[in-house]
């Protein structure tokens, strides 16, 4: 989701405006913590074998949305070589930490990610993306295709109704 955030497009709202939000926070905390000493960095991955990318792998609408990406942004890449990635970024003290390092040039070029030639996979599977996912809203209920079981238990959700039952004030976000 990151490579596609950095377009400052929204793909996956869960993903996209997230990664968008924290990115131009963090440049505004930069500039007025700076003064004191303090530096902020901002992390860049792209898809790193963790449980959330397994997780999001298991539905329709995550698999046509990794399908559609175009190489080397539709790889997964093991988590010891982002963590490995991270704490050599941190001692460098880098301002912006990209996993694997070709994000560096996507950062660079982001632009040119948000052009209609790049756009043209995402938007054939956008309709499919949709219907896929509202099939499994209805499945599931909308709680329930939100988050994964192992988040919901996490959350301390109850199960009800083959969906996940999420607390009030979470369900506003959706």
């Amino acid at each position: 989701m990151a490579a596609w955030s950095m377009s400052g497009k929204v793909i996956l709202i869960t993903g996209g405006a997230r990664g968008i939000g924290v990115e131009a926070m963090s440049n505004s905390l930069r500039i007025e913590v700076a003064h004191h000493g303090v530096e902020v960095a901002t992390i860049h991955p792209t898809w790193i074998d963790t449980d959330m990318v397994r997780e999001g792998g298991a539905t329709r609408a995550f698999q046509l949305l990794r399908g559609a990406l175009r190489p080397p942004f539709k790889r997964t890449y093991p988590v010891e070589r982002a963590a490995k990635d991270i704490v050599a970024g941190f001692e460098r003290r880098r301002r912006r930490i990209c996993i694997p390092r070709f994000v560096y040039v996507a950062h660079a070029l982001r632009p040119l990610l948000s052009t209609r030639m790049m756009e043209r996979g995402q938007l054939a599977i956008a309709p499919e993306m949709e219907r896929a996912f509202q099939q499994e809203v209805a499945e599931r209920g909308l709680e329930g295709a939100s988050v994964s079981e192992r988040t919901a238990s996490q959350l301390g959700h109850e199960r009800a109704g083959g969906g996940v039952r999420c607390h009030p004030r979470i369900m506003s976000m959706f």
